[in-house]
């Protein structure tokens, strides 16, 4: 049987005309993957100049182009499978990528400086899509067989598989193309960074794109330092007191600290305290109207209890990595003398109408795990083509 042949890459745009990309602009990346057996030799910072001989020292490889880079993480029981990718900065423009949290317009031009310093973009930016059935089946099948990279870091497996056949490329990038929108789960100020970057038009930014369904979302811990001449039965007295507070109750030691939909766990001078919420009643207003921020726990906990309580003074809030256990989050309030916060993670239905609908919550809302890999792919940034 004739093996599969590679596609051209010129007969990607040609396969549907001018408009052959009716939804979001996607295109095989220009990467290099890095050799699994020679990562330790990967400097850090990798720039521009050290490619050459890291390739000729097989540290890193080039990807074919065009091709299908199938890419999974693997956490322990939860696994997430996706493809990656370039993706237009003219979409992260006209909103056909689309953000849910604010950003740090100087952390942003911090990243897009380091970026041009360096030359290479290390860190794909990951997005979201709805589920698509086609195109599962597509990645699941090229994930079929051993991975061409797999890279093992901490408690984390980091799998590569590479297809080049002209059918599977055309498959594929026919079902990105009937993707409306891509929502930006984790790397809101990279996507933001590439704009600052990029051309007035034409400018394309490395992307790992997974379906939905499969990206898990942790609650952010927030840790806030307490006022002096504010003890813990005032505090609480003081939060009971929050309209958006239903009630609040001890949690016993014996009982598993873990925040639902509607609550908030606290951490307060040694005790662990569970918060429930008020939300929007289903009757008045109607559903239709409800806005959706109101449903995101985080959003209450910062503007309708942190912020009227707990107003940001010297030392400010501090978020705690959403990996971490109750027992940091409970440490590191006792030594700074601090009360800590673990709301509901939100769920992704409700991130993608906060974007839908052009909001923004708060920064430092969600935090998807795991996280891609860095160092695994590097883009030469070139002009940003």
């Amino acid at each position: 049987m004739t093996a599969p042949q590679p596609l051209p890459a010129h007969e990607l745009t040609a396969l549907h005309g001018d408009d052959w990309n009716a939804g979001v602009t996607t295109r095989p990346p220009r990467v290099l993957v890095l050799n699994p057996q020679r990562a330790a030799y990967l400097p850090e910072p990798a720039t521009a100049g050290h490619l050459p001989g890291l390739l000729e020292r097989g540290v890193l490889h080039h990807v074919p182009d065009p091709a299908v880079l199938v890419y999974r993480v693997t956490s322990g029981a939860h696994q997430q499978t996706g493809v990656v990718v370039e993706v237009a900065v003219d979409d992260y423009r006209t909103g056909r990528i689309r953000r849910h949290e604010a950003t740090d317009h100087d952390r942003e031009r911090q990243l897009a400086e380091l970026t041009e310093r360096c030359g290479v973009e290390k860190l794909p930016v990951t997005l979201a899509y709805p589920q698509r059935p086609a195109l599962h089946e597509l990645i699941t099948r090229v994930a079929a067989g051993e991975p061409h990279v797999r890279v093992t870091r901490e408690h984390e497996e980091h799998a590569v598989w590479i297809a080049q056949d002209a059918e599977t490329v055309r498959a594929v990038y026919d079902e990105l193309a009937a993707l409306a929108v891509l929502y930006i789960a984790d790397g809101h100020h990279r996507m933001a960074a590439a704009e600052h970057s990029a051309a007035p038009t034409g400018s394309f930014t490395l992307a790992a794109l997974f379906p939905s369904d499969q990206l898990r979302i942790l609650g952010y811990p927030r840790c806030v330092r307490l006022p002096a001449d504010t003890p813990a039965p005032v505090l609480l007295d003081r939060l009971a007191r929050q309209p958006v507070v239903a009630r609040i109750q001890e949690i016993a030691p014996s009982d598993e600290i873990r925040p639902d939909h509607g609550t908030v766990s606290m951490y307060l001078d040694g005790r662990w305290y569970r918060l429930w919420l008020r939300r929007p009643s289903s009757a008045t207003p109607p559903p239709t109207t409800v806005h959706p921020l109101s449903t995101v726990d985080t959003v209450l906990l910062d503007e309708a209890i942190i912020a009227p309580v707990l107003p940001a003074g010297e030392g400010g809030h501090t978020p705690l990595p959403g990996h971490v256990g109750t027992a940091t989050i409970a440490n590191w309030c006792d030594e700074h003398g601090a009360v800590g916060f673990l709301p509901s993670p939100p769920r992704f239905d409700q991130v993608m109408a906060v974007s839908d609908a052009g909001h923004v919550m708060p920064p430092k809302s969600t935090w998807f795990d795991p996280k891609v890999c860095h160092g695994l792919f590097l883009r030469p940034a070139t002009g940003g083509r």
